[in-house]
């Protein structure tokens, strides 16, 4: 590729949700003859599959560049790269590989649309011998995680205990909204600095799998559009959840794993979030955010910047409530009689 020797192509994001959506896509030619750009001709198409555009990123090499093209479709992560001087769009879902198609075709589309629903498990999946479907909202007492288990009321909630010490924060914070979780013990892992461990959703989810080993589940997890940041892969972009769902679902014979997304199938942001779970909170209730994982934030963290961006921080922060007799320092979280 170019002067790499051999080396992997280098995708650099130039669009992600939130930013100014890119004018174009690239040779005039090719705008000339389709009358309007690329990535709007691809966003479109995307929407009118059903799709949520998630990201578009660009490739160049040589005198030639292309595009790839992320998004979700029926809880599933979806890439198309095209290049526009061939006009030929190559589909992937994960690593699994589902066509080609020329976009001189007027049918391009809907076939790839009929492409990836054959290669997407029905809904919900039921393997033979089973037939007890399970819902599960894993919850930690954060935003995202305590709409889902508001809106999903047939489905379990689960908190993961994992010897974290911020523990009481986080139960009371459920408790506030009435929820009370089945709590799974995975025993002490290794926590860094930030109070979290590596792989966390990896292993909470394993977890979930080896505690209902004779049902079909289905994971409500929370992520959403604001964990999608470009060039940047964590525990939970849309990327590694998609990547964990389709690997333990291999890992394990038998009953059948999938986990959905819906917070970013509705292409929600923090703010929306906070819009609807204010319509749904009793009185007296409230959210914890800090990557202190404190009662109190600290207003110092990613988390808090990011609470501060959508403006919601101040109003969040008003609601928590500090139980009588107690003092929850910031930096550990911890309840302590005075």
């Amino acid at each position: 590729m170019g002067g790499g020797g051999g080396s992997k192509p280098s995708w650099k994001n130039i669009w992600v949700p939130g930013k100014p959506f890119p004018p174009g896509g690239t040779y005039d030619e090719y705008e000339q003859a389709i009358g309007e750009g690329l990535h709007g001709i691809m966003k479109e198409a995307i929407e009118d599959m059903g799709g949520t555009l998630i990201g578009i990123a660009e490739h160049r090499y040589s005198r030639r560049r292309a595009y790839r093209y992320r998004f979700v479709y029926r809880d599933q992560l979806i890439d198309v790269q095209v290049e526009p001087g061939d006009l030929v769009m190559v589909a992937k879902m994960g690593r699994r590989n589902i066509g080609r198609y020329h976009m001189a075709d007027p049918n391009s589309f809907q076939n790839l649309k009929d492409d990836i629903d054959a290669n997407i498990p029905g809904e919900p999946p039921i393997k033979e011998g089973c037939g007890i479907v399970r819902g599960i909202v894993p919850v930690s007492g954060g935003m995202d995680s305590t709409l889902l288990a508001l809106t999903h009321k047939d489905a379990d909630r689960i908190y993961f205990d994992y010897g974290q010490a911020f523990k009481d924060a986080e139960l009371l914070a459920l408790e506030s909204f009435g929820i009370a979780p089945k709590i799974i013990d995975i025993g002490k892992q290794p926590i860094d600095d930030n109070g979290v461990f590596k792989s966390r959703n990896f292993k909470f989810f394993t977890a979930l799998r080896e505690e209902y080993p004779d049902e079909d589940l289905v994971i409500y997890f929370g992520n959403n559009k604001s964990d999608e940041n470009p060039g940047i892969i964590t525990d939970n972009c849309s990327y590694s959840i998609c990547a964990v769902s389709e690997a333990i679902d291999l890992m394990y014979a038998g009953p059948s794993f999938r986990i959905e997304s819906p917070l970013l199938a509705l292409n929600y942001s923090k703010g929306n979030i906070s819009d609807k779970l204010e319509k749904l909170m009793p009185e007296g209730s409230f959210v914890i955010w800090c990557e202190g994982h404190s009662l109190m934030p600290c207003g110092n963290c990613h988390k808090c910047d990011q609470m501060r961006e959508y403006d919601l921080y101040d109003f969040w922060k008003a609601r928590i409530k500090i139980p009588d007799g107690s003092t929850w320092h910031i930096a550990e979280g911890i309840a302590e009689d005075i």
